[in-house]
């Protein structure tokens, strides 16, 4: 048998006790046993992780007038467990789902108000937020009360907010988000402090702090009545309409079937998750350090080779971080979506191109990932024509693109067994049959066609081509092209024209190659004559 007295006297963290149901009767019919007692729990919480609040700065407790958050404020206010140089402000949100809400918004300010707590109340119409924005009442209503909270702590001043989330709620939030499909960071549930960004430049985060986080509804409960606090009762709570209602009141007892201990057993794998997923974050941080190349409003671009070369998990939390840079959230980011753009990065040619949530890009360049939200014109490290054209491309000769690239033109003599192994920014040419026909650089023309090779001679429309090859669309317009006055001759990286390909009768070439210029060229004075 558990010694009460020996634990509480050990110190560290508090102890719950689980009592096995045989046991639980007369006066310990209780699912826990609390043997350290709450107040010095949260005045632990608040030692642990007070330096994150500014000096004297007011702490927000959000109210709703449920068992939890009265029992949390009458531990901050009447039981002394809040720092004692931070003033408490308590906030209630009155979401306007019931017709009775009106009037327990008051009841809940004037709790507040007998522990000598200044309350906020603000009304918000959740259900017609929900219908407009598309979001279901619960995250309406979760997004209506962070906005509460953020708009009323730049009011006052308040660096943090306190919320009464506890230990079963992290077990409903854990099944939440496997059941809705999440990484490590769904799975670890919610941390006891979490920093939110502020929408004002400039202005300091907002923390989240739950100081009841590891403690059990049941012992909240039992504190309450122990009190005589006397909550709201919020009968939305049990309506199966909500998912977290559905999971507290029909799943978790029902796995509670297959293992009675499985709310501790979430717990305990959130903690080893938590613990697991911070050490992958350290590494993707140090990781965006060495593959962000450079950035402005709207795009940025990541080195591909550094990128291409992280482990797989790493890849995703890269891509996941951009996203998140450029848009400011992950909302309808799925893991399918990331993976199809990771993929595209990751084994896509030169251009190709994947969609991303709200419009944004992400672009296989020659050495670089760009990734960019609509409507930005953001820098490539393609090439691209300097202008309308079409540029004259003298054999020998060349024509210096956009971004550093350039396309060269030179005669080679001999048949085909003299020609190098070739790659896609390079071509051949039979000379014979250029005759004399000028080269030149360009743009398609609206609807043109030309005979790719490995197509037996049917012809392919040449806008056709760039999007079967996934060449961004963006990059399409200013591609540059190498034609003669008849017909196209090659699309630089990826398609040439059979018309014009080397045989066993060529007797001369001409090669055609599109580079990127080596900066010790790029770097060289031109001649005096130039």
């Amino acid at each position: 048998m558990v010694d009460a007295a020996d634990l509480k006297s050990a110190g560290g963290d508090p102890v719950w006790v689980r009592i096995p149901p045989a046991l639980q009767v007369g006066p310990c019919r209780r699912a826990f046993f609390v043997v350290m007692d709450l107040a010095e729990h949260v005045a632990r919480f608040f030692h642990n992780y007070g330096a994150i609040l500014a000096p004297g700065s007011p702490l927000l407790v959000a109210l709703s007038g449920g068992p939890d958050s009265l029992v949390l404020l009458h531990l901050m206010a009447a039981a002394g467990a809040a720092p004692d140089d931070h003033p408490l402000h308590a906030a209630h949100l009155d979401h306007a789902l019931r017709p009775e809400s009106a009037g327990e918004a008051a009841r809940v300010a004037s709790m507040a108000e007998a522990y000598g707590v200044p309350c906020t109340v603000e009304r918000v119409d959740v259900a017609s937020l929900a219908q407009g924005s598309g979001l279901t009442v619960e995250e309406a209503g979760r997004r209506a009360r962070y906005d509460f909270f953020g708009r009323l702590a730049a009011e006052l001043g308040a660096r943090a907010v306190t919320l009464a989330h506890n230990a079963d709620d992290q077990v409903e939030t854990i099944l939440h988000h496997f059941i809705r499909g999440t990484g490590p960071a769904g799975l670890r549930g919610m941390a006891p402090v979490t920093r939110l960004t502020r929408d004002a430049e400039g202005q300091e985060p907002l923390f989240v702090l739950r100081p009841l986080l590891e403690v059990p509804r049941q012992a909240i409960e039992d504190y309450a009545a122990a009190q005589g606090l006397e909550p709201v009762q919020d009968p939305s709570n049990e309506e199966l309409i909500y998912t977290r209602n559905r999971l507290r009141h029909e799943l978790i007892p029902l796995l509670e079937k297959y293992n009675p201990a499985i709310r501790e057993q979430l717990r305990q794998n959130a903690a080893i998750l938590a613990a697991e997923d911070s050490y992958v974050a350290d590494r993707a941080a140090a990781a965006w350090t060495r593959i962000r190349q450079e950035e402005d409003a709207g795009w940025l671009r990541l080195d591909l080779e550094a990128w291409r070369g992280l482990p797989l998990a790493l890849q995703r939390r890269t891509l996941r971080h951009a996203l998140r840079h450029l848009r400011g959230s992950l909302a309808d980011t799925g893991f399918r979506t990331v993976e199809q753009a990771r993929q595209v990065a990751a084994e896509g040619t030169v251009g190709a191109q994947a969609a991303l949530p709200g419009g944004l890009t992400l672009t296989v360049g020659y050495e670089s990932l760009l990734l960019a939200l609509p409507g930005i014109s953001a820098p490539t490290d393609l090439p691209q024509l300097p202008g309308d054209g079409p540029f004259a491309l003298p054999v020998p000769g060349s024509v210096v693109l956009e971004n550093g690239w350039e396309l060269l033109a030179e005669r080679l003599e001999g048949g085909p067994e003299d020609l190098a192994a070739t790659d896609r920014w390079t071509a051949y040419l039979d000379a014979a049959l250029l005759a004399e026909q000028p080269l030149w650089v360009r743009a398609r023309l609206p609807g043109e066609r030309f005979q790719p090779l490995g197509m037996e001679g049917r012809h392919a429309r040449v806008k056709d081509v760039m999007s079967d090859s996934r060449l961004a669309a963006n990059l399409r317009p200013r591609w540059p092209l190498v034609a003669t006055d008849e017909h196209l001759l090659w699309i630089p990286g990826y398609h040439l024209d059979r018309r014009m390909r080397v045989t066993a009768e060529t007797a001369a070439v001409v090669r055609l190659r599109c580079r990127r210029v080596p900066p010790q060229e790029a770097d060289q004075p031109l001649p005096a004559d130039h």
